[in-house]
């Protein structure tokens, strides 16, 4: 206990989480914090020193001194498990000792006593070199904003793709990284590259826009999603991160004009073509999905025989897409068996997530049959728009039978007349669970029959 009181002014307790273990002659402290008086700080530090050979403290915390980097190398001798945490003077001054000595001892035991943490200092290129090149398993947290030229130092931190993690990136950065790694043979270091954006990537129109020449092509965006999503289905090697991928883009693969630079009411009606390959490319990365994940196809186009691929999609995979590509979908259900459809039908209905919205597109005798296979062997689908679809009385009747399935149903602006009407109050009248079905400017004359059920929306 006199070795306790004979540190009282140094050694303080931090909040509720010190957990001291008495044992003889040993003690176990989790978190410390040392406040110094100037005159004593040198002996006060070597008493500190002297102290950890029979003390374990798992975390000390000089935040508060300003100590000379040399005397700071005591720590740093010191091989106990021991966490320090260091004013960012403290950090610049030691930093720069250990550039000049280097001594790779003690700079291996400075990364691992600051867990890696350098985002309080603003480095050089000489200095980040040195650190990155020390054989160690300590991964090195930096600064963007704090070290700009970093954005110019791309190209030479590609071969420490596991050695360095980046904190707030910029856009410009994040983009300029990518296109240097397409660059360059380097497409393996994707996955490390995700590792490194801490799992985010940031491409935001402002910022784009700002490093964008005006030769760049305007979908610069997606097509940079593209390589990616190719790089990583390349091989089952690369295939490892595509779930590190799908993490970057918060689960969202999204191709549509919301994901590019800002464009022209003209520029945003050009579609962006999906070969086979990139469909394949896509539906190998969406297998891997552990997550809901968004796919967003609109202002896309895509030949059948590439759509074909995205049918199959897994569980978890939420759908947004253009009209025609919907279209498309629902006229592939039909499949080359009854169970092909099956299998079709419900992973469609499952990733409309229950909604399917075809209005303004004209429908035909082959499309509403596909759409009643579709709605036959799915459940999950409350919500149907089918208005302004040039449906007639024949087209209806190929649906009808299947659309008690259906919650929210709506035929408004198509070319249904009087003839329909039995059948129409039929499927309400005995189908409890539709909710509403709404009749908009159709060519129903007689309107009365519809007043009972409250359900119909005609007027």
């Amino acid at each position: 206990m006199k070795t306790c009181r004979s540190v009282g002014r140094v050694l303080r307790r931090c909040g509720s989480e010190v957990d001291l273990i008495l044992k003889p002659r040993k003690m176990s402290v989790r978190e410390a914090s040392l406040i110094f008086e100037h005159t004593t700080q040198l002996h006060s530090l070597s008493s500190l020193v002297s102290l950890l050979r029979h003390w374990t403290v798992r975390q000390l915390d000089l935040t508060e001194l300003s100590i000379s980097a040399l005397d700071l190398t005591q720590l740093l001798k010191h091989d106990g498990p021991l966490k320090i945490k260091l004013s960012e003077e403290s950090v610049q001054q030691l930093l720069a000792l250990l550039h000049e000595i280097q001594d790779q001892d003690l700079t291996r035991s400075f990364l691992s006593k600051v867990g890696g943490d350098l985002t309080s200092c603003s480095l050089n290129w000489e200095v980040l070199q040195y650190l990155l090149q020390q054989a160690s398993a300590q991964t090195i947290t930096v600064n963007l904003r704090k070290n700009c030229f970093l954005q110019e130092s791309i190209t030479r931190l590609l071969p420490f793709p596991d050695r360095i993690v980046f904190k707030r990136p910029s856009p410009s950065f994040v983009l300029t990284t990518i296109r240097e790694i397409y660059k360059a043979p380097t497409r393996h270091i994707i996955p490390s590259l995700l590792s490194s954006l801490d799992h985010v990537i940031n491409l935001t129109c402002r910022e784009l826009d700002s490093v964008t020449n005006p030769g760049w092509n305007k979908n610069v965006d997606r097509n940079l999603l593209l390589r990616l999503i190719h790089c990583c289905a390349a091989s089952d090697a690369q295939q490892g991160a595509a779930s590190d991928l799908l993490r970057a883009l918060q689960h969202r693969l999204d191709l549509s004009c919301s994901s590019c630079v800002e464009l022209s009411e003209e520029d945003q009606t050009e579609p962006l073509s999906l070969t086979f390959a990139d469909c394949r490319a896509v539906s190998t990365i969406l297998r891997h999905c552990s997550l809901d994940t968004q796919l967003d196809l609109r202002d896309c186009e895509v030949e059948d025989s590439s759509l074909d691929l995205l049918l199959p999609v897994p569980d978890r995979v939420r759908l947004r897409a253009s009209k025609a590509v919907l279209l498309q979908l629902v006229s592939l259900v039909p499949g080359s068996s009854e169970r092909d459809a099956v299998r079709r039908g419900v992973s469609l209905c499952r990733a409309l997530g229950g909604e399917l919205d075809l209005s303004h597109t004209t429908l035909d005798q082959s499309t509403c049959a596909a759409l009643a296979l579709m709605l036959d062997f799915s459940d999950g689908l409350t919500e149907l728009d089918l208005s302004h679809c040039q449906l007639t009385d024949q087209l209806l009747l190929t649906l009808i039978t299947h659309l008690h399935k259906v919650q929210v149903l709506d035929l408004s602006h198509n070319k249904i007349t009087d003839a329909a009407t039995h059948r129409l109050l039929q499927l309400v009248s005995i189908n409890p669970s539709i909710e509403t079905v709404r009749l908009f400017n159709n060519n129903i004359v007689d309107r009365t029959p519809f007043k009972e059920d409250k359900r119909f929306e005609i007027w």
